[in-house]
């Protein structure tokens, strides 16, 4: 079976990459929130803002990593892959 861009699969090598690929986000996107959240109360004219974005990006991560892991099972039902 060939691969193509405007394919609605994926092989699984590239469903597994995706996975991988929002984990270490979702990681980073913690930690990058830990690090604005030692600005509070520091007077930084921009605080709620920055912190909003920190949380935003948590949120796509986490809706991301989520999608990344359902077309990765997709990709195992249909080759037919235990585990």
């Amino acid at each position: 079976m060939r691969w193509f861009k405007r394919s609605d699969w994926l092989p699984l090598s590239n469903a597994k990459a995706q996975v991988e690929f929002w984990e270490k986000d979702l990681v980073l996107a913690e930690e990058y929130l830990t690090y604005v959240k030692t600005f509070e109360g520091k007077g930084l004219s921009r605080y709620e803002t920055i912190l909003k974005i920190a949380l935003r990006d948590i949120e796509t991560s986490k809706k991301e990593l989520m999608k990344a892991k359902e077309k990765l099972q997709e990709t195992i039902d249909r080759d037919g892959i235990d585990g």
